[in-house]
């Protein structure tokens, strides 16, 4: 396997390397430091390569895999983590002008180091996880690898922006409003948000409590499936079985106009061909569900929310915050009781929709994001989450898979809804869908 190869190869075609003993995994860190040292200065994905740490874990995981004591099929293999996750010795930044050495490994960091997984590095990510789900221009400013001059999106924009610019094959990212879906969908990647709860965020800079989950960047839904059998190895309770008919569903509330043209068309071209795998059932409604107001509303909670826990920070580091964050979490701190019932109303009647609606199909089909990449110099549209966040909004895991695009058309998502505690299954299913969709 030359160095091309390794870079842009999945991790799948990475393990069987690894297990017939025709790639080391000092030889793969070594090829992904070279891309980094190559390309990241441009890209600015990774703020942290911990090259030392890196190449001692690889050595490590060398010589177990000759003893065939290998921890499992991902030892060896370098993942980055957004950098609101600790790594012990590393610093954790958050996004913020200011950084703390992590005493300790966050949980999923330690439940990948258990299988052998190697740490290469932290990813970039915008102010505090939060100016992303705003209009405000980009804190942590990363570079789309797919088109010079617009950007990955998302607060895990350094985590899917390293996988694209093949400086690892597997990424985390953690996700409030979609922000592990909407940048892997901005650079055709595969992202999870798993259902609420299901991965323990200790040892994570939570942004939003009752929403926030951390999960996998990679090339394919088997990649992502193969990261998830480290952070959640036993399945949770399912409610579906991949021997029934599936019955899935769109939204009759995502209308053509909500949707630029080029994702319009990817969608409806995606719609058609999962018909022609498994008709569908019917056209879900959610009656109760604004995009744009819900999405104001938890912006608002989480900015509360936000503000409560950074008050000492602010107080005592107000440097480390920009203006803009300043002025957000002042908003939300000066939120009166009435405005913050009436959000978390809005939230709640949103989530009870996707609750609601779930109860008659198994899945809902819509597109992860209204719009494709945009440029490096525009703000954040404003309603870029307003499709990803129903999921979090009900603790329900979520996919999003690109969609085919004709050549020259930047990435378009598909994103794929399921009850909560059927994780497992949604990567099942994602993994079918992706198959016909590239038929």
């Amino acid at each position: 396997m030359n160095q091309d190869d390794i870079h842009k190869a999945s991790l799948g075609a990475l393990v069987i390397q690894l297990e017939n003993h025709s790639l080391s995994s000092e030889d793969l860190v070594s090829a992904y430091l070279s891309q980094i040292d190559q390309h990241n200065k441009k890209i600015n994905a990774v703020i942290h390569v911990d090259q030392t740490g890196a190449a001692r874990a690889a050595f490590d995981s060398d010589q177990r895999r000759g003893k065939k004591q290998n921890f499992g099929a991902l030892d060896g293999i370098p993942m980055v983590v957004k950098d609101n996750i600790d790594v012990a010795g590393l610093p954790t930044t958050n996004g913020l002008g200011q950084s703390v050495v992590a005493e300790r490994d966050a949980h999923v960091v330690t439940q990948l180091k258990a299988h052998g997984v190697i740490i290469l590095g932290k990813a970039n990510m915008d102010e505090g996880a939060l100016s992303a789900l705003s209009d405000n221009p980009h804190h942590g400013r990363v570079q789309n690898p797919l088109a010079d001059g617009f950007t990955p999106g998302g607060s895990s924009g350094g985590s899917a922006a390293a996988v694209a610019s093949n400086f690892c094959a597997a990424a985390l990212g953690t996700d409030t409003l979609g922000s592990v879906r909407l940048p892997a969908a901005y650079c055709g990647l595969v992202g999870l948000k798993p259902s609420l709860g299901a991965i323990s965020n200790l040892g994570i800079r939570v942004l939003g409590q009752s929403l926030d989950c951390t999960g996998p960047i990679t090339r394919t839904v088997a990649d992502s499936k193969m990261v998830m059998q480290c952070l959640l190895p036993s399945a949770p309770t399912q409610t579906t079985s991949l021997a029934d008919p599936l019955r899935w569903s769109h939204l009759s509330e995502i209308d053509e106009a909500l949707l630029t043209p080029a994702v319009a068309s990817a969608y409806q071209q995606a719609l058609s061909q999962i018909q022609q795998w498994q008709p569908m059932s019917h056209i879900a409604e959610l009656p109760d569900w604004n995009p744009g107001a819900a999405r104001r509303a938890a912006l608002l909670l989480i900015e509360h929310e936000a503000a409560e826990r950074w008050m000492f920070d602010l107080s005592h580091h107000r440097h480390a915050f920009s203006e803009p964050l300043i002025k957000m979490l002042e908003f939300g701190r000066n939120a009166s009781t009435h405005q913050l019932d009436k959000a978390r109303v809005a939230v709640n009647k949103a989530s009870q929709a996707v609750r609601n609606a779930l109860t008659t199909i198994d899945l809902i089909v819509a597109p992860t994001t209204p719009q494709n990449a945009f440029r490096f110099d525009e703000r954040s549209p404003a309603n870029q989450a307003d499709f990803t966040a129903l999921a979090n909004f009900a603790g329900c895991p979520s996919i999003s898979i690109p969609c085919p695009v004709p050549t020259g058309v930047l990435p378009v998502g598909l994103q794929l809804i399921s009850r909560p505690g059927t994780d497992h299954w949604l990567i099942e299913i994602a993994g079918i869908i992706e198959n016909q969709l590239t038929k």
